[in-house]
């Protein structure tokens, strides 16, 4: 289990400042599970998705090419599986348990966790690179939401820029 640090190697985006827009967008899909991801690119590519490997040994990526808000975009559409990351107390509050007592992990530090073999942070943050837009495909339930959370977090720090800088994202602004 490793801890789970985000990294940018982006600068921050100024005030008002938009990045030129590339010639086609590219947009990172990711659904809750490996299954789900195949299931759309299948759909919504019409059949003509591709598939390789991705860093995470449990979640291939597909691609195809299509439009996104009318302008050209490639798709990649790849999945978690599951929860990314767990909760736990630091080292102190868990080497002995039987002498913390309970009302003490009231306010006891936490550390987010990673299981290290399905490479989860690594493999979205490698696909979000050159990601202008990410779309996600979870359960609409308090575990989904949770995963979407890890997913933002993970991903945003990575992707070329956030969507309110596309053209036509808000028509009426």
């Amino acid at each position: 289990v490793t801890n789970i640090t985000s990294v940018s190697t982006r600068g921050p985006i100024m005030a008002g400042a938009r990045p030129p827009m590339p010639p086609q967008l590219t947009v990172l899909m990711v659904a809750e599970k490996p299954s789900i991801a195949t299931s759309l690119a299948q759909v919504l590519g019409g059949g003509q998705s591709r598939k390789r490997k991705g860093i995470s040994p449990s979640s291939p990526v597909h691609e195809y090419d299509g439009s996104f808000l009318n302008m050209p975009a490639r798709f990649k559409v790849t999945s978690t599986v599951g929860h990314m990351w767990s909760l736990d107390f630091t080292k102190e509050f868990n080497q002995n348990q039987q002498k913390v007592h309970p009302v003490e992990l009231f306010d006891a530090p936490t550390i987010h966790l990673e299981e290290p073999r399905p490479r989860m942070s690594e493999h979205l943050a490698h696909e979000a690179q050159d990601a202008d837009v990410l779309v996600l495909w979870l359960d609409c339930d308090r575990e989904g939401e949770n995963i979407c959370f890890e997913v933002i977090t993970t991903v945003h720090p990575y992707m070329r820029c956030a969507a309110g800088n596309l053209p036509g994202a808000y028509p009426d602004a």
